[in-house]
């Protein structure tokens, strides 16, 4: 009797756990914290093969980098050039100018010469560089719909990626949401802040809220007050995302407006 009792508590626990675990699954939040991390992994490949690709493909042409270094056009060039892609797809990686360019260095080029068969697997990484790229833009194109749908304040404010990052970094909205805002101002500078704390080194002014343009495009000497200001804001804009689900982005866009005139003055 006492076992069947046993196995009947167990069988509720398990369901109550199961009903837990399942509830917080469907947080809509984890998909764009699941998304951004992607995204940083996909970025780190990204830039680890673009690096192999230029050190292989530029044994043949070596100065195609210096001409071309933007990584995606980079990959999408030796695809072309391998491939003897017409002039109508080749401007569609870069300018006439450029082309011309790349034309002529390299019909004189300083590279070694590689037969079909060494250029196959240059190919190939090319190509995959070219897939991860299109697959970077179609999460990008995600999180744009997923986070004004789950934070639509906060992405107002911030915009979709760096709303992301703060998710990811905090681990939920409602986390973000129960942080002040001098802790949003500083996420993502945490070894600063304990190196402040450990050794009285100067405080850090932001941590990742560096990214968005009003901080990142200002004057040194304002950055730190105007950080203040955006994390104020976005403590609010996180507190209605993930408790009254008020569109209140534009009033506080405004009241953000007018303390920047104040700092700018």
């Amino acid at each position: 009797m006492i076992l069947l009792i046993d196995a009947e508590k167990r069988k509720i626990m398990f369901a109550r756990a199961k009903s837990i675990v399942k509830k917080n699954l469907e947080h809509r939040d984890r998909l764009i914290i699941n998304a951004i991390h992607s995204l940083d992994d996909l970025e780190k490949e990204i830039n680890q093969l673009c690096e192999r690709l230029k050190d292989w493909y530029g044994i043949t042409f070596p100065e195609l980098e210096s001409i071309l270094p933007e990584p995606d056009k980079y990959a999408s060039m030796v695809l072309a050039l391998v491939k003897n892609a017409s002039e109508e797809e080749r401007l569609k990686i870069t300018s006439k100018e450029k082309l011309d360019q790349i034309l002529s260095v390299k019909a004189d080029s300083m590279g070694a010469a590689m037969n079909e068969a060494d250029l196959t697997p240059v190919l190939s990484l090319a190509e995959s560089i070219v897939e991860l790229y299109q697959l970077r833009l179609a999460i990008e194109a995600y999180l744009e719909i997923i986070c004004k749908e789950v934070c639509p304040n906060l992405t107002y404010l911030c915009g979709a990626l760096l709303t992301a990052r703060f998710l990811g970094m905090a681990g939920s909205i409602e986390q973000l949401a129960e942080m002040p805002a001098s802790t949003i101002q500083v996420i993502g500078a945490e070894k600063a802040l304990f190196k402040h704390i450990r050794r009285g080194t100067a405080p850090p002014k932001h941590g990742i809220i560096f990214q968005h343009p009003l901080i990142s495009n200002a004057d040194k000497d304002k950055r730190g007050k105007i950080a203040r200001a955006l994390s104020a804001k976005m403590a609010i804009a996180a507190k209605a995302d993930a408790f009254t689900h008020h569109f209140i982005a534009e009033k506080l866009m405004d009241d953000l407006n007018k303390r920047l005139k104040e700092i700018n003055a």
